[in-house]
């Protein structure tokens, strides 16, 4: 299997697992906060193609750097230091992969999010009570 092909195995499998959490959470039998936060964590863990061994922290932000130095081959360090993909509106790689993650639970989960509560999270349990909360009002 060339480099290529790797890499597409690689997305279709988090593409799979994350789709596996998504699941889990629309079919319960019964939604608890618990659930809800243990699936996103492993949806947000999927997508960012994280392994246990790779989360150190419950904070989203050094989670998704994490996630870009492992794509990038680097250390997190250097990503925080040379991110080189900011837009002219200053945006990071970092940034835009929070919020592309952000995109991907609502449409996933068909919920929407207030901008300025998510702009205001810090870690994967604030997420899951941003996702636990649209959930309640689904129901």
């Amino acid at each position: 299997m060339d480099g290529r092909e790797k890499i597409r195995a690689l997305l279709l499998a988090s593409r799979t697992a994350a789709a596996l959490h998504i699941e889990a959470i629309n079919t319960a039998p019964e939604l608890t906060y618990e659930l809800v936060h243990r699936e996103i964590t492993e949806y947000i863990k999927a997508k960012f193609h994280l392994e246990d061994a790779d989360c150190v922290t419950d904070n989203f932000r050094e989670l998704a750097g994490i996630s870009l130095a492992k794509s990038m081959q680097v250390s997190p360090e250097l990503v925080k230091e040379f991110d080189l993909a900011r837009s002219c509106d200053g945006v990071t790689s970092q940034t835009a992969k929070m919020v592309l993650l952000f995109l991907a639970l609502q449409r996933d989960l068909k919920i929407t999010f207030d901008p300025f509560s998510t702009a205001e999270t810090e870690t994967l349990s604030d997420i899951s009570v941003l996702v636990w909360e649209q959930l309640q009002k689904r129901i």
